[in-house]
């Protein structure tokens, strides 16, 4: 074995160092002993699989002068080392330090370093040791060892040789070990930096952490394995026929004979041919096919074939069974417009970390199979592997499953430029060519592994490193080796000298308006972003404008959302509990507090509504009400290749929100089309008797699939029979039934079976509502301008530019307070000077009927000036015990003014708790739209009602806006005091184009300049 040249210190100082002894990249070929064992496609089947995974010595230091020198040796003793589990970030076991920064490189406030240097004196470093016995099998074999990622760079041993070194943290690094084996007992040693030269390359917005978190394992294979195949194809013009070629490297100089055999979705054998035995000093060979109009893959129906490749003895015996799957299908960009099989795309897009509450970078294979599963259940038809190669494992689920990758290099510099900068100057990689080998090795290793996959439908050069030569050469990497698919980039969005590397317009966070002013201007490219709508907390509003331009706009084809789920990590609060946390939870000095938790899915992987509202948003079937009386419908199937045959459509009218007809259909419409069905031939409603009729149409699965099951709900429509919504009135007693009594301090109504209060001299507010004796409030009814601050809000300054309605209902002046008796009822006026600059005008009338119900109604004149108003309303405390919900509204999740998508209104039923959403940080949350009614009540439902004439928002939760707002971790919420219920006219939208500066668009505000008037009933039950 010939002796390797190492320094030892290539981690630090050597950016085009970053292998020595690594095989080349190449797609997954652990071989099987059978063509059945092979075909199943379960690597850990393999007899020539040995996986590594499990308990490892480990020594962890903070720097690397501090690490072990010589434990690599055998006869070493590691027996006081502590034991890791592996895979696994070093972090996640209680090691080193856990840190959170988007832009900025972690040790910036540590160590002063400049690149292409790496930081010598803060840099974490793990030794690990295992030992393990050669299967017997794999005696007389090449052996190779897999590392499937570790973070960021390592040295390998072998029974004390040193055997390697490797960068790219994310992608597969391999090495042929033979030579270092021996029978028996063997011994592997890894010294792992967290970070090395190649960390400058490796900014992402993400938690800095270490070590080896994917799998590692053996294989074993015949001196003369196929190490690599690569099949291409192409179709003809009409997208019917394949003819292709399968493109293999062996190990040895000369290739033994072999089969190429390729199975059908249903395991039937479509096409087999074999090629003898090659000529000495050939160590490639060439499969031709070609298949007859093969299912066609594309993300709503997957295709794929299994295709094994036999090597085979002199005697016709097969040596190894190698396994891959392929999926027909053909990409084009013509006319400004990106095609699959001769379909425009959409891209209903997702971006994600590869990131585990509990693992830190260590998925569990389970974690990956719920999140496509899931992800295909929101009509998600797209993800992007944000920002680096996700494992292996992934990229065959989005094979099987059905989704578009855009598939990214390992690649950002964003802590190397700013935003408006000009010149290239020392952004890295930029021009910098000592980077131009370690990236375009990075190119190599993302484009071996999936180049056979057929979900990728991007080669992404990576994400915010600006432009420069380096990315030019990436570009021109992925040209020359794969013209079948496109690039996609970013970054020249800030330096266009460059924007010849990316075949799309790409840009983050566009404005609907800015997408459409796109279209406008001679458009020469089609246009896909790679990520938009970001999902901090509440937010995911006016996601229906985008969604909107994507149906239109052809050139407009989708984007991805930012992001799936919340990438907060476990820790523990000062009585034990445990809790998702973010930047600065681990006392970290440098760090980028909760820009982490911006998605979906909370970092346990439980759902928040915005699960929902993207599973409409992302709707493949778009419904509108076309006659009334005949139940008409016209529908657009939205499916690129499904005909809506295999949906069934089952429809019921609401008569006030309670089923009083339903029904189910079906419509043969090809993808793509519109057609009209008659869901009744007789009205089975009468729709002018005074009640509310709305039709709701629920688009249900007839077939079982990999991801959900008969009856699987598409997508909701619901319409109105009756448009415009009926206002609710209210008849009551006369008000001589009423007793009326002016104390200095207060005024008191009472009736049959109620007394109301009022505190007259001070704040003229509703203070008191008994019924039979028992009190409802538990503090004065106030009007309320405010909410609890959305991670939204806070990113874009709403808590300082409209901090003058936190507290200007808090301590209204009183200027009058006035009570009158009508005929039917009792007047009270309350008017108020509210302490803002300008002053703004409030008057707050009440009306009390003979049966208890009060009528408030809000006059409030706001005078330019002020900031715009974050929610328009009052609020009462009741007690904790009513904590019961009931409403006519949108339900089941929470809805507002700018997200209704996924409600639907009907009667709903919840309690107080379950509409507190434990986001990592407090906030508002809970909002109910459209309210037509809403009763809080006990055990024994005894509690409000209220109503109003027009359509109301309600938020009841067992915390005020202030106290949640005092809270930055839901365990640091005080016990709940009373239930909190918010009636309002609208509270403001709650955004999401971004989270640091993005504001709910226009028709979703409440500007300064206006008079407001909204009026709702309460009433005792």
């Amino acid at each position: 074995m010939n002796k390797l040249n190492c320094t030892f210190s290539e981690w630090q100082q050597n950016p085009e160092v970053y292998q020595i002894n690594r095989m080349d990249a190449h797609t997954v070929t652990v071989p099987y002993d059978s063509e059945e064992t092979a075909k199943r496609y379960i690597i850990k089947d393999s007899a020539y699989y040995y996986s590594l995974n499990g308990n490892w010595k480990f020594l962890h230091v903070t720097c690397p002068k501090e690490a072990p020198q010589e434990f690599y040796q055998e006869g070493y003793d590691v027996s006081a080392w502590d034991e890791i589990e592996v895979p696994l970030s070093w972090q996640m076991a209680g090691y080193g330090r856990k840190q959170y920064t988007n832009t900025a490189y972690p040790w910036e406030q540590e160590e002063e370093v400049m690149p292409p240097f790496a930081p010598q004196n803060y840099n974490e470093t793990g030794s690990y040791v295992t030992e393990f016995e050669l299967p017997e099998n794999f005696i007389g074999k090449q052996v190779i060892l897999s590392l499937q990622g570790v973070e960021s760079a390592f040295y390998l041993w072998v029974n004390g040789e040193f055997a390697g070194y490797a960068e790219d943290t994310y992608t597969p690094s391999e090495f042929n070990i033979t030579d270092y084996l021996k029978n028996g007992r063997n011994k592997i040693a890894l010294r792992v930096h967290q970070w090395c030269t190649g960390s400058w390359l490796e900014d992402q917005d993400m938690w800095r952490l270490g070590g080896i978190f994917r799998d590692v394992y053996l294989y074993a294979v015949e001196p003369d394995h196929i190490i690599d195949y690569r099949i291409d194809y192409d179709l003809d013009p009409g997208y019917r026929d394949v003819e292709g070629v399968c493109r293999l490297t062996y190990l040895s100089q000369q290739h033994p004979a072999t089969a190429l055999r390729i199975f059908a979705p249903d395991g039937a054998l479509v096409f087999e041919t074999e090629i003898p035995k090659g000529g000495s000093g050939n160590k490639n060979a060439e499969i031709p096919f070609a298949l007859a109009d093969p299912l066609k893959w594309s993300a709503e129906k997957p295709y794929l074939y299994t295709v094994v490749l036999l090597t085979k003895t002199a005697e016709g015996r097969v040596k190894e069974a190698v396994p891959g799957r392929i999926g027909f299908r053909k990409l084009e960009i013509k006319d400004n417009v990106y095609y699959i099989n001769g379909r425009r795309i959409i891209i209903k897009g997702m971006c994600k970390h590869e990131i585990d509450m509990y693992r830190g970078r260590a998925v569990p294979y389970e974690r990956l199979v719920s999140d496509i599963k899931r992800m295909k259940a929101c009509n998600i038809n797209a993800v992007r592997t944000s920002h680096y190669p996700y494992q292996k494992e992934w990229q065959d689920l989005c094979d099987e499953y059905g989704m578009y990758v855009a598939d990214e290099v390992n690649l950002e510099s964003h802590g190397t430029w700013f935003n408006d900068q000009k010149e290239i100057g020392i952004t890295q990689p930029g021009n910098e060519m000592i980077w131009e080998d370690v990236l375009l090795d990075r190119c190599a290793n993302l484009f071996e592994r999936d180049k056979n996959s057929p979900s990728v439908v991007f080669w992404s050069l990576g994400n915010e490193s600006f432009g420069g030569e380096v990315l030019a050469s990436m570009y021109r990497y992925f040209k020359e080796n794969d013209p079948t698919r496109p690039t996609f980039y970013e970054g020249t969005f800030h330096c266009r000298e460059y924007d010849f590397v990316t075949e799309f317009e790409n840009q983050m966070y566009m404005r609907p308006w800015e997408m459409l002013e796109y279209t406008k201007n001679d458009p020469k490219k089609p246009f896909i972003s790679c990520e938009y709508e970001v999902c901090p907390g509440t937010s995911l509003g006016n996601i229906d404008e985008y969604i909107d331009l994507f149906d239109t706009y052809p050139e407009l084809q989708g984007a991805y959302m930012w992001s799936w789920r919340d990438s907060g990590l476990l820790n523990y609060a000062p009585d034990g509990r445990p809790y998702a946390a973010y930047g600065g939870d681990f006392g970290e000095r440098l760090h980028d507090d909760i820009f982490c938790c911006n998605g979906m899915l909370l970092p346990d992987s439980s759902d928040t509504p915005k699960v929902l509202a993207v599973k409409h948003a992302y709707r493949n079937v778009n419904i509108r009400l076309v006659h009334a009386a005949t139940g008409r419908i016209e529908i657009y199937n939205k499916f690129l290749f499904t005909n809506l045959n295999e949906y069934g459509l089952v429809w019921e009218i609401l008569r006030d929100g309670v089923t009083c007809a339903q029904g189910e259909a079906c419509m043969d419409l090809e993808p793509l089309k519109k057609g009209r069905i008659n869901l009744w031939k007789t009205s089975p409603v009468d729709v002018t008797d005074g009640h509310e009729y709305l039709l709701t149409v629920s688009v249900t699965a007839k077939k079982k699939t990999n991801f959900s099951d008969i009856g699987f709900i598409d997508c909701v429509h619901q319409m109105s029979l009756n448009h415009p919504y009926p206002a609710y009135t209210v008849s009551a007693k006369k008000s001589g039934e009423l007793k009326v009594t002016r104390t200095f301090g207060s005024l008191f109504v009472e009736g049959k079976d109620f007394k109301i209060v009022f505190a007259a001299r001070v704040w003229g507010t509703l203070a008191s509502y008994q019924k039979n004796g028992m009190e409802y409030l538990q503090k004065d009814m106030k009007p309320n301008f405010w909410r609890a601050m959305t991670d939204i809000d806070l990113g874009n300054g709403t808590q300082i530019r409209c901090a003058p309605w936190k507290y200007a209902a808090k301590k209204p002046v009183l200027t009058s307070f006035e009570f009158v008796r009508d005929e039917d009822r009792v007047l009270v006026t309350a008017c108020y000077d509210l302490l803002t600059d300008p002053a703004a005008k409030l008057i707050t009338i009440y009306s009390i009927l003979g049966d208890g119900t009060i009528s408030v109604e809000m006059n409030f004149e706001v005078p330019e000036g002020l900031p715009e108003l974050p929610s328009l309303g009052y609020m009462l405390q009741l007690s904790p015990n009513m904590n019961r919900l009931e409403w006519y509204g949108n339900g089941p999740i929470d809805s507002y003014w700018d997200r209704k998508d996924g409600t639907y209104a009907g009667i709903w039923k919840d309690t107080v708790e379950n509409r507190f959403i434990q986001y990592v940080r407090p906030q508002e949350c809970g909002n109910i739209t459209d309210v037509r009614w809403l009763t809080v009540t006990d055990g024994e439902q005894k509690g409000l009602k209220f109503w109003g004439r027009d359509l109301l928002e309600i938020c009841a939760l067992p915390y005020s806006p202030d106290q949640i707002e005092a809270a930055d971790h839901p365990y640091k919420l005080p016990e709940p005091d009373g239930t909190y219920v918010r009636v309002n006219w609208h509270q403001m939208g709650v955004g999401g184009d971004d989270s640091w500066g993005g504001i709910a668009h226009d028709p979703y505000r409440m500007p300064a300049g206006k008079t407001y008037r909204f009026q709702f009933y309460m009433k005792a039950l």
